[in-house]
């Protein structure tokens, strides 16, 4: 079996096509789609974003009343604020629904916990509106309670945020390097739709299977040889959008790197299923799953979470922008169902592979 994997990665490796078409051509796209677009890219991002609702509590009843007028007279796109009882109830309510924040108003301090899902914009537009809002508060008790001049008030001082720093938003090439890389992992499955086709043209298949080698192993091996081959696409182009984009891949390297990995692998093994039990029509068909999967995942343009939720790349794209560009924990959800789903389908690959005569 090592002998056959390392023919198919050598195989790969000599054929100059791949380097245009895994390297040269999503490296094009990245530069000209950020070019194109990073006018509009802030603009399309700030469109998609799900509202923040805020769950405000104030200890003071004084207090209470200027926070009401400032929430209700201040409209900030997505974000709206609701009145609550207490912080536990508050807090309550954020543990059970996405895009929620809690918020504890005492004196001069306000306390933030916010729900696990927020991404960087949400998190970034909460903190400032918090800020402006902690500010305009302390000047205007000082007018009203001290009769005093009114004085700046640093919101440094007056937020406390129960989280990590946010970090720098993407920019429109840090975006589409990531779409753009995840967008051509599915075109291994071109690879997976043809991996023994030209073995079969070549008749060179029939005088492998006389070798003390099973279908099998034949088979499992030539996938492994194919899967080492795309891991090292995945680590050039990770080194060339670092160099490029600035991708900040160090803030979550082997978080990225199974993500696109298990994307190829998926992608591999579901061309090689479409041509082991249809393969006249794999090919067409495979097309139009790509550019379906494509679209809904973001690989175009930002797209809602619910279409990212139907795509393979889309499983992707979530978990690693909110890895890459905010603070909250890594989701590995993606990962393991595009594995999962893999496995299945290699286990079933085998199945058909070993009761057919012909291969």
């Amino acid at each position: 079996m090592i002998t056959v994997i390392k023919r198919i990665l050598l195989q790969d490796l000599r054929l100059k096509s791949n380097y245009i078409y895994f390297l040269i051509m999503p490296v094009s796209l990245m530069v000209i789609l950020g070019l194109v677009l990073q006018s509009v890219f802030a603009t399309q991002l700030d469109a998609t974003v799900n509202p923040v609702h805020v769950q405000y509590v104030v200890k003071d009843a004084q207090q209470a009343k200027l926070v009401k007028q400032l929430v209700t007279k201040t409209k900030v796109a997505h974000l709206d604020f609701t009145p609550r009882a207490s912080t536990k109830v508050a807090q309550a309510y954020v543990r059970n629904h996405a895009n929620t924040a809690a918020v504890t108003i005492e004196q001069a301090h306000i306390q933030v916990a916010t729900a696990k899902n927020l991404n960087d914009y949400q998190n970034a537009l909460l903190k400032g509106t918090l800020a402006e809002l902690a500010q305009t508060l302390g000047l205007v008790k000082t007018a009203i309670h001290y009769q005093r001049p009114i004085v700046t008030v640093k919101s440094a001082e007056l937020v406390t945020v129960n989280r990590a720093q946010v970090q720098r938003s993407a920019t429109s090439f840090q975006y589409y390097a990531l779409a753009m890389m995840g967008m051509f992992m599915l075109y291994f499955a071109e690879i997976g739709l043809d991996m023994f086709g030209k073995a079969r043209r070549q008749q060179t298949l029939a005088r492998e299977l006389l070798t003390p080698i099973s279908k099998g192993q034949l088979l499992n091996a030539t996938v492994a040889g194919h899967l080492l081959y795309g891991l090292l696409v995945i680590a050039v182009l990770m080194g060339i959008t670092a160099g490029l984009f600035q991708m900040p891949w160090l803030r979550a390297l082997p978080f990225a790197f199974a993500n696109f990995a298990s994307l190829m692998a998926l992608f591999l093994v579901l061309g090689l299923a479409l041509e082991t039990v249809a393969a006249q029509l794999g090919e067409g068909v495979m097309q139009i799953v790509i550019q379906l999967v494509a679209f809904l995942g973001g690989g175009y343009f930002p797209t809602s979470t619910t279409m990212m939720a139907f795509s393979p790349l889309g499983w992707v794209m979530g978990p690693l922008r909110s890895a890459l560009w905010t603070s909250n924990p890594l989701n590995w959800s993606g990962v393991w169902l595009s594995l999962s789903v893999t496995a299945g389908l290699l286990g079933l690959i085998n199945v058909v592979m070993r009761r057919r005569e012909v291969f």
